[in-house]
């Protein structure tokens, strides 16, 4: 089991890795950089799609994805489903590029607007974003929130 403790009070990433397992060690240390580098930033720079492709640029790292384009919003239609499926086969399509920009630019002004809605009823907003980024953001929002 791998355990790290953040550099913030009460924040703690555990994982069960094998041995062997250096990308499952890759992610984690991703995961603590990413969060311990985030909160730092939010020092000077607010909650943003800035901020959110920072997050994945670390989080993508040495580890499946670093090289497609780590740090950017996808650019075309992609989809999850078994190998050799199609987009009409897939598990999950994700909203088209249009769409998703659409969506972020939404969720970035809901962020920084007056708003009586709790902040996890975005939770479905943040589903076009790329893997790991909105486990990113709870852990940015968490000590906003405080």
């Amino acid at each position: 089991m791998y355990v790290r403790r953040s550099v913030y009070p009460g924040i703690w990433i555990s994982a069960f890795i094998f041995p062997g397992d250096v990308l499952d060690v890759r992610h984690v240390h991703n995961y603590v950089r990413a969060m311990d580098d985030s909160l730092d930033r939010l020092r000077v720079l607010p909650v943003s799609l800035r901020l959110i492709c920072e997050i994945h640029a670390i989080l993508t790292q040495g580890v499946r994805g670093t090289h497609l384009t780590p740090g950017k919003f996808r650019r075309s239609q992609n989809w999850i489903g078994p190998p050799g499926s199609t987009i009409e086969s897939a598990a999950f399509v994700p909203p088209p590029v249009e769409e998703m920009h659409k969506v972020l630019d939404a969720l970035e002004k809901f962020i920084h607007g007056p708003s009586d809605i709790p902040l996890g009823s975005s939770h479905h907003v943040h589903q076009p974003l790329p893997p790991g980024c909105g486990y990113g953001l709870v852990a940015i929002f968490v000590p906003k929130c405080h």
